[in-house]
């Protein structure tokens, strides 16, 4: 009986010599990885730009191009106002130019023979003229002396000799400017008819431009104020026009966080409405505090091609606090260590346990944050029970 018991010891201690000369361990080494720590606000979509359009003149609205909703491009006509009448005063006054050109010709041009000649005669009939009119006012002056003719009579006698005079006077200016030519007077006044004109055309032009009422962006009608027929007046806004893109987000930060921001810094957005993460850029940070909530108002660039992002919409911003050193941990290493979930951790050919909680999960990943050294490995397979502080040579 004691020999059998002898036996049966011999026989468990060779077991545990093989169990121990059989068991394995493998491991696996981990990279250090750099992760950026963020905290999340809460951000709004607005447009990039907002355009009302407004009239530069009054006049009554000839048509409207647009509606809302459409889409307009840069220099896209959008409404005439009053452009029929400005079409005519362009008319009148390029006549009114046309005319002081061939004025100043005439003034300028020195007059033929037959022209003096054709002058004079002008003259000659018009001393006549004056002669007859003014033995007729004579005649009829001495009549109304006597009691013969009206008042009336000898008035419209005296009106025409006095017209007759006054032809006289201009015939013969005329044919002294025929003779000696345009006294410089004269020309200075034709040459300032034509800057006058000029200037009329100038601005009568510019009135034509400004009844075409032309888009200066890119974007969608977001609003329309007026119908066509009406009556508007300088100013008046017609349309509303958005820019989508770009668009912008806007959000706010504390005094603390604002050390958090830079312009120009890139920074994460999700828009859960189309379900997609977006890249923004800091374009504006507010100097000055909100007075009721003390908060400071961001807005972020968000390139926007597609025009599937809208105003009003809400977005998540992930704003980067701090950078930090972690390494990264699968699910499957993870064991338990009497009743305390963690890693078992090869360090210098020791076994190492390493707590793993909540703190160690990012974004549905998990992280440890302390109790690696750089050469330890990860044991992700053990043919035996592991205990910390144990020596390991496999």
């Amino acid at each position: 009986m004691k020999r059998a018991t002898f036996f049966l010891v011999l026989f468990l201690f060779g077991q545990i010599t093989v169990a121990e000369e059989e068991r394995k361990i493998k491991t696996i080494p981990v990279k250090k990885q750099h992760l950026t720590k963020t905290i999340e606000k809460s951000g709004t979509v607005i447009p990039w730009k907002t355009m009302k359009v407004s009239s530069e003149i009054n006049g009554i609205l000839e048509n409207l191009h647009v509606d809302k909703g459409d889409h307009v491009t840069k220099e896209m006509f959008l409404a005439d106002v009053d452009r029929h009448s400005a079409f005519l005063e362009v008319e009148a006054a390029q006549t009114r130019y046309k005319r002081a050109f061939v004025k100043k010709k005439l003034v300028d041009k020195p007059y033929r023979d037959d022209e003096i000649k054709v002058f004079s005669l002008q003259v000659e009939k018009s001393e006549e003229n004056k002669k007859h009119e003014e033995n007729t006012y004579k005649r009829i002056s001495k009549l109304f002396s006597e009691g013969h003719v009206s008042e009336e009579e000898r008035d419209d006698a005296e009106t025409k000799y006095q017209i007759a005079l006054t032809a006289l006077k201009i015939a013969k200016k005329n044919l002294e400017i025929a003779i000696d030519g345009s006294r410089d007077e004269e020309i200075e006044s034709a040459e300032n008819e034509i800057l006058i004109a000029k200037k009329n055309l100038d601005i009568s032009e510019n009135n034509l431009r400004k009844t075409r009422v032309v888009s200066v962006v890119e974007g969608i009608v977001s609003n329309k104020y007026v119908e066509e027929g009406e009556f508007v007046r300088f100013g008046q806004v017609l349309v509303e026009i958005v820019v989508l893109d770009p668009v912008k987000i806007t959000f706010a930060v504390s005094e603390q966080e604002l050390s958090y921001l830079l312009k120009g810094n890139e920074i994460e957005v999700t828009v859960p409405a189309i379900g997609k993460k977006v890249t923004g850029k800091v374009s504006f940070i507010s100097p000055v505090a909100d007075p009721k909530t003390h908060l400071y108002t961001i807005e972020l660039f968000i390139s926007n091609e597609k025009r599937d992002i809208y105003p009003g919409m809400t977005s998540t911003i992930h704003l980067a606090t701090n950078t930090i050193e972690a390494y990264p941990i699968r699910a499957d290493w993870l064991r338990f260590n009497d009743n305390e979930l963690g890693v078992f951790a090869l360090s210098k050919k020791r076994v190492k346990f390493i707590p793993v909680n909540q703190k160690n999960y990012l974004a549905k990943e998990i992280f440890l944050f302390e109790g690696l050294e750089e050469g330890d490995e990860i044991i992700i397979f053990s043919s035996k029970k592991l205990l910390p502080d144990e020596s390991v040579d496999g």
